[in-house]
């Protein structure tokens, strides 16, 4: 009994003093946190610690009472003891700038992921926008009214008619007949609703004739010139006769007569061929002109011309409006309705547009929050929280809050700016299926918007707020970096558990020492003497 007894004594004093260092971080917990009296936190910490000592020590006797009411007892005055020694312990271990180098570390981390989820998605959505304009740039556009090829006819004829006014003798007249057979040629070619390439090729043809006929002028001009020198020379050697009478003069004088006529006829249609010329050029031009005003020529043209423009590195906003305001009128003009896939289709290529402008707007900002992050961790003049809790002043971590409240602010705005993802579908006509898509609809998971600032919001109530330490403290136990904050847990069940489980080990060594007392001795076997 001796024994029982000194262990008895031994383990109550371990207990009494688990049970006083438990009291001392309650009532801190207490008196910092929930009372502003320390009297008030010692009556209360005393209270919980008397209350859970006695049951710590009893706690399997007074089970064999009343189990539910010593349990929900004992579990009430546990939670009490060891959620304020826990509150003191995790602020006394997890000091000031422990606690805001990690809340930096993990903010930090929290938005760079965000960012890079949002820029994800903005990038496919891009990817997105950009396959609606290409498709809708190749889709070909048929005009609802056939163009007419008589305004060419007419440019060709006019043409024809200033060319037949000049008379070629047999230096050009083949030409002459050739050019005016292929006018007639060019003009027979173009069907009652010609196409571009018709045009192109009757373009074609027409600079031919244009080329020839310089060509022509060309060759007239370098003879005229090789005539005119041996003209010079002859005349040279007919102002060195003295006998004007003379045979061999009369002979050579009408010789370079001749010549001269000659010369003068070649000068003059050479002069006419420049005409042609110019007629020719003219006709090319009108031909040209009509050809441009062309409805479908127009749309390729405007099409084009957004085409280059989006390609740009800063696209301008106004020149992009113009094209879209001027294809929109055009489209009227031919007198498409709302419910026609080429309606639909510039309707798509227009939102496409709007989005990719949000969507851009949209990536500029994300770069903006993450240039400046990678700029903050560059800077060696950043503030940074210390190890000496006595140099992060109030006013440093104010600092500090202020700007992460910029940040989030920031993304928040961000999260409400990103565009929703719409279906884009650009038509084409089909001869089989009348009308197929050329690209799918979107498939593009969207964030959930709600959610996403829930998560900001969150993020700034659990490390910018000015928390209570308890919800401070409670809070770390869900963090990334909570390794501390669990010691903090565990040692504070520690301090209070450890007697419950020494009482225990007191009855269960009382309960022994009584069996072995009471327990009946056990009779002697006696040896066979046989």
């Amino acid at each position: 009994m001796k024994v029982l007894t000194s262990i008895r004594k031994l383990l109550v004093t371990c207990s009494l003093a688990l049970a006083m260092v438990s009291f001392y971080a309650t009532a801190q917990g207490l008196h910092e946190y929930v009372f502003t009296q320390m009297w008030q936190a010692l009556l209360v910490s005393a209270a919980i610690q008397t209350a859970l000592f006695i049951l710590n020590l009893k706690l399997i006797y007074f089970f064999t009472l009343n189990p539910r009411i010593v349990l929900i007892l004992w579990a009430t005055m546990l939670v009490s003891s060891s959620l304020f020694s826990f509150v003191f312990i995790s602020n006394e271990i997890y000091n000031t700038s422990l606690y805001y180098s990690d809340a930096e570390r993990i903010m930090d981390e929290f938005t760079i992921k965000k960012c890079y989820q949002y820029q994800n998605y903005l990038d496919n959505y891009l990817i997105y926008t950009k396959e609606t304009m290409d498709a809708y740039c190749s889709v070909p556009f048929v005009s609802h009214s056939s163009e007419s090829n008589t305004e060419i006819t007419k440019i060709l004829d006019d043409c024809k008619t200033d060319i037949s006014s000049f008379t070629f003798s047999s230096n050009c007249a083949a030409f002459h007949r050739s050019l005016l057979k292929n006018l007639d040629s060019i003009k027979s070619s173009l069907p009652s609703s010609y196409t571009e390439q018709q045009a192109n090729d009757a373009l074609t043809a027409l600079e031919g004739e244009k080329n020839t006929a310089e060509t022509l002028k060309n060759n007239m001009l370098s003879n005229i010139s090789s005539k005119e020198a041996v003209w010079n020379n002859i005349n040279l050697r007919l102002s060195q006769y003295r006998n004007f009478n003379d045979q061999a003069f009369i002979d050579l004088q009408n010789d370079n007569n001749k010549r001269d006529t000659e010369i003068n006829s070649m000068k003059t249609e050479a002069t006419q061929l420049d005409s042609v010329i110019s007629a020719l050029q003219t006709c090319i031009n009108k031909v040209t002109a009509h050809k441009m005003n062309n409805t479908e020529n127009t749309m390729e043209s405007y099409r084009h011309d957004l085409m280059v423009e989006i390609n740009k590195d800063a696209p301008d906003v106004d020149i992009l409006d113009t094209i879209t305001s001027d294809m929109f009128a055009l489209l009227l003009k031919e007198g498409f309705t709302s419910s026609s896939y080429e309606m639909t289709n510039y309707f798509s290529f227009k939102n496409s547009l709007s989005v990719r402008k949000e969507i851009l707007e949209c990536q500029d900002k994300t770069d903006a929050i993450i240039h400046m992050l990678d700029n903050k961790r560059q800077d060696k003049n950043a503030f940074m929280f210390t190890s000496k809790a006595d140099e992060n002043t109030e006013k440093q971590i104010e600092s500090w809050k202020q700007l992460w409240y910029g940040q989030t602010n920031e993304l928040r705005e961000l999260v409400k700016s990103l565009p929703l993802p719409q279906d884009l579908i650009i038509y084409s006509p089909d001869a089989e299926n009348g009308t197929v898509t050329l690209n799918p609809g979107i498939n593009l998971p969207e964030p959930d918007r709600t959610e996403e600032i829930d998560d900001i919001s969150a993020l700034e109530r659990r490390y910018l707020a000015n928390l209570n330490p308890l919800e401070k403290a409670l809070n770390l136990l869900h963090t990334k970096y909570n390794t501390m904050a669990l010691f903090s847990a565990a040692a504070a069940a520690v301090l209070d558990i450890s007697s419950a489980l020494m009482g225990a080990f007191v009855y269960t060594l009382e309960r022994a020492f009584k069996n072995r007392k009471t327990a009946p001795a056990t009779p002697a076997v006696l040896a066979s003497t046989e």
